[in-house]
């Protein structure tokens, strides 16, 4: 296949091969404008390969934890998610996710998806004019660029993604290589066939119509807005009732629904999860007892006896390891 791009392209490489223990770190890594927050209680183990070079790079992540992912990936990349096949219970942009399904994560929006139990998957970062230029060169219509404001996923042909996931394979077998030559070989890969599959596989997608929100899940999207917005970081579930104009019931039915867990657990993963992420932080210059009282916890024992539960380890070791990077 010609290569769209005159200029010098680098030569494929593995970009990173880490275990993330903290969703601080991972974030960190990946650059990308995104909150993580685990929902399930635990020490996380978030694996991450990114194998490619300036126009294009694959992400397979592993993660041992349920998580809701919101944000956004780094702007001037058109980035797409492909769950491993035997991913399951997964909720994106608030649709029930079809196993096989391509998932944008371009619209304005951003991301937002829930993951219950182990997830693994594969993300696809194709430099945007780069991706533009391809849509062209593939003879494919233009009016595909318009779905990626507007289409939260696709559904593939039946095997239309067989021969990318075989090549995948490959690549990452390669780049086990400890002199990483072996990647060499994968140049027009990277250069244009990578992101040429996606097109010509989202080109020959159906388009699902999603289902209208129901009443529940417009208050979830309410209850959660109205928490992103609590710069006192004091929400209660009672004042978030309150706040979203509905009862009690109906916000818990709609937070399992989503989560599996409840407003009040979501609320407090969530005050966890911020104080977390500055403890992780190698720049952190403050206390683990300041940032614990910015964030509402008071009784210090009790913090630390809900952080253990919920990340696997201390905060103090959270700090340690920061200290260490």
């Amino acid at each position: 296949m010609t290569k769209p791009m005159a200029r010098k392209i680098s030569t494929p490489s593995l970009l990173l091969d880490q275990v993330f223990f903290d969703v601080e770190s991972l974030a960190r890594a990946l650059n990308w404008e995104q909150e993580f927050r685990q929902l399930e209680p635990g020490m996380l183990e978030a694996g991450v390969q990114i194998v490619g070079h300036e126009l294009c790079q694959v992400i397979k992540v592993r993660f041992n934890r349920s998580f809701h992912q919101q944000g956004h990936p780094p702007p001037g990349f058109a980035v797409f998610g492909l769950p491993d096949l035997d991913t399951s219970n997964l909720q994106w942009a608030g649709n029930d996710l079809r196993v096989g399904s391509v998932v944008n994560f371009n619209l304005p929006a951003g991301l937002d998806m829930t993951s219950q139990g182990e997830f693994r998957g594969t993300i696809f970062a194709f430099e945007k004019h780069h991706f533009t230029q391809l849509v062209d060169l593939l003879g494919l219509e233009p009016s595909i660029l318009a779905e990626l404001d507007q289409e939260p996923y696709w559904i593939p042909e039946p095997n239309a993604l067989q021969g990318l996931s075989k090549l995948l394979a490959d690549i990452f077998e390669a780049a086990k290589d400890e002199d990483r030559e072996s990647l060499r070989e994968y140049q027009d890969s990277f250069d244009a066939e990578i992101a040429a599959s996606i097109l010509q596989t989202i080109s020959g997608a159906n388009l699902p119509e999603p289902p209208p929100l129901s009443s529940r899940q417009k208050t979830l999207k309410r209850a959660l807005k109205q928490l992103e917005s609590d710069s006192s970081n004091s929400m209660t579930v009672t004042s978030l009732c309150q706040a979203v104009g509905t009862s009690y019931s109906t916000l818990e039915r709609a937070f399992v629904e989503e989560f599996d867990i409840p407003p009040k657990t979501y609320i407090r993963i969530r005050r966890l999860t911020a104080v977390q992420k500055e403890l992780a932080r190698p720049d952190y210059n403050g206390t683990i007892s300041d940032v614990a009282h910015e964030w509402g916890f008071w009784h210090m024992s009790a913090f630390s006896k809900d952080y253990r539960k919920q990340f696997g380890e201390l905060p103090s070791e959270t700090r340690s390891r920061a200290n260490h990077q």
